[in-house]
């Protein structure tokens, strides 16, 4: 809706259906492409989380088979 204001001064309304259109494109937006980006962000931070416990688990393996600390951490650290 159009509204003027006098000496051509045109003052543009808020159209709710416009509004409505809007959001229900925000929406479609978000679940085309928000809900993805979340999932990958959650499974890449269970992989983080994964790959640390791997490499504590390889670390204590290879204490305990009295390999050198230092081979211990540079394979602990490969698998992380």
């Amino acid at each position: 809706m159009l509204l003027t204001l006098g000496q051509g001064a045109v003052l543009v309304t808020t159209d709710t259906n416009m509004i409505t259109q809007m959001q229900d494109r925000s929406l479609e937006l978000f679940e085309t492409y928000g809900l993805p980006a979340v999932l990958v962000l959650l499974i890449v931070f269970i992989g983080y989380l994964a790959s640390g416990w791997a490499a504590k688990s390889i670390l204590g393996a290879c204490s305990k088979a009295k390999l050198d600390l230092t081979l211990g951490k540079f394979i602990a650290r490969m698998a992380k």
